[in-house]
């Protein structure tokens, strides 16, 4: 047995209580769910059912997260009763008024990732005024995505941070943030830096993580090519339309002009823009009279 002492317990005062009454009739899991909880931490087992898991439960009862969804906050993480109830508050707290994060909000970060309870405030407040120093729209971000606040600072965010700078701006990298919450929870090596490198090798602008990271393997190479070869074509398109207009501007001549103006008895071909001139006789001086007529 992995945790040994369950024999010892007392079957109607401790495992009947906590297994029976409390997981599958107040939490209401199924049985094969008690198991699985008890096999990723049988130690559950040993916190006191009414002086430390039914408070802690009445209080995510208040915050109006269900009784399934505590549920599932439990077989995500089993070792939430680890955290003693006044840290779990002082956390919910620092979230929900020093952060200024909205009611929903805070249970939709309980619920996707209950880990963030077993954060001190200390490393919580150090990692959000860090990540807004990038994103400032950090409330979207972490919301969208709880699971970075539990990474790392200088091991994890600050690494996958400085290496999409050398990619994007300021701005850039705020809107991707924004855009895709769940990038900082990529691994860097092998899933960050091989594809934006790979998209900077194609040139198709970087900003379209948004779109390549979350891609399986193949959908990616498929979708960057696509991309690529959609990127040529425009940009072939573009300069073959460039070079039609660089050429000299094509003359419309109205029908009056290419016939010649009939009111000058002189005009013969309508050619415009020369000097047409028309022989008209000779004079008495023995030289020839020429009329001369510039058409513009």
């Amino acid at each position: 047995l992995a945790h040994p002492r369950i024999l010892k317990m007392s079957l109607d005062n401790n495992l009947r209580p906590k297994l029976i009454f409390f997981f599958i009739l107040t939490l209401h899991m199924q049985p094969q769910e008690v198991l699985k909880l008890l096999l990723k931490y049988p130690q559950i087992l040993d916190y006191n059912l009414e002086n430390h898991i039914r408070p802690m439960t009445r209080f995510f009862l208040s915050l109006d997260l269900s009784a399934h969804e505590i549920a599932r906050m439990l077989l995500k993480y089993p070792k939430l009763t680890t955290n003693a109830l006044p840290k779990i508050k002082r956390v919910v707290g620092y979230l929900r008024y020093q952060l200024g994060l909205e009611a929903a909000d805070v249970r939709r970060m309980l619920y996707q990732s209950p880990q963030v309870v077993g954060l001190t405030t200390t490393n919580l407040q150090g990692k959000v005024e860090y990540l807004e120093s990038v994103c400032p729209s950090i409330r979207k971000l972490i919301v969208g995505a709880p699971t970075v606040l539990h990474l790392s600072l200088d091991n994890n965010l600050r690494p996958k941070i400085d290496f999409l700078k050398q990619y994007l701006g300021d701005e850039e990298l705020s809107a991707v943030l924004e855009s895709l919450p769940p990038l900082l929870g990529y691994s860097l090596q092998n899933r960050i830096k091989p594809r934006v490198e790979a998209i900077v090798a194609a040139n198709v602008p970087v900003t379209a993580v948004t779109v390549a990271m979350p891609l399986a393997q193949a959908k990616f190479e498929g979708w960057l090519s696509r991309k690529a070869e959609k990127l040529a074509r425009l940009a072939e398109e573009n300069a073959k339309q460039i070079g039609v207009d660089d050429r000299p501007p094509k003359v419309e001549l109205s029908q009056q002009e290419e016939m010649g103006d009939s009111n000058d008895p002189g005009s013969s071909t309508g050619l415009v823009s020369v000097v047409d001139m028309t022989y008209s006789g000779g004079g008495g001086d023995g030289l020839e009279k020429v009329h001369t007529r510039t058409s513009m």
